[in-house]
């Protein structure tokens, strides 16, 4: 990230809920609050710019997975002995690492700027203005406030396109390596679907 703004950040302690033994899952609620707005308009503008980018690994519903199988064996790449592989990404939205989330964002949007500017704002200012969706995720427990330090609240708009474009960085590598074995690759949300026909001895 730019290192003035990086200078100009004010540390603050933040505090975690405690250990009571039932993973908390923090839902936004605060539907007028400024950060909710905030959310709203970069979900807004970021998203269509993540669905034209993540177009080909992305199931949108079942019958677009159908017809991505179809292609598959159509070019003769499905057989009678491949193997489908599905897997879950856990809770996806809240466990995102905050600190990596902001990194691969500024790498996203560096990336699909043009000229330094996406409608009209520079990448400083969208990024200036995900921390602080991010650093405003509160939530009372036991009549105590505490702040979410990891990931999106659920529930924020702005939550699941963070993590589509967390999701897009880190599965790059696997994405490279199923179109050179000629391989499907396609994500739904939190649920991966590929298939392999590499031996398993």
């Amino acid at each position: 990230m730019n290192d003035d703004r990086c200078a100009n950040e004010q540390k603050s302690e933040r505090v975690t809920a405690p250990n009571i033994g039932t993973p908390l899952r923090p839902i936004a609620s605060s539907m007028r609050a400024a950060s909710t707005g905030v959310s709203h308009f970069l979900d807004q503008v970021l998203c269509p710019i993540f669905d034209r980018v993540a177009r080909q690994t992305t199931f949108v519903n079942g019958i677009n997975l159908v017809r991505r199988l179809e292609l598959h064996q159509d070019l003769g790449y499905l057989t009678p002995t491949t193997t489908f592989v599905t897997f879950d990404v856990a809770a996806l939205y809240t466990m995102i690492p905050r600190d990596g989330a902001l990194i691969v964002l500024e790498e996203f949007l560096c990336k699909y700027a043009q000229n330094g500017l996406i409608h009209g704002m520079t990448i400083d200012t969208l990024m200036n203005m995900t921390s602080s969706v991010l650093d405003t995720n509160c939530f009372v427990y036991e009549n105590k406030y505490y702040q979410q330090i990891r990931g999106g609240a659920v529930g924020s708009p702005f939550a699941m396109t963070l993590a589509n474009i967390y999701m897009l960085k880190w599965k790059q590598r696997l994405i490279g390596n199923q179109k050179r074995h000629n391989e499907l690759y396609g994500r739904y949300i939190d649920d991966v679907f590929m298939t392999s026909n590499l031996s398993l001895d």
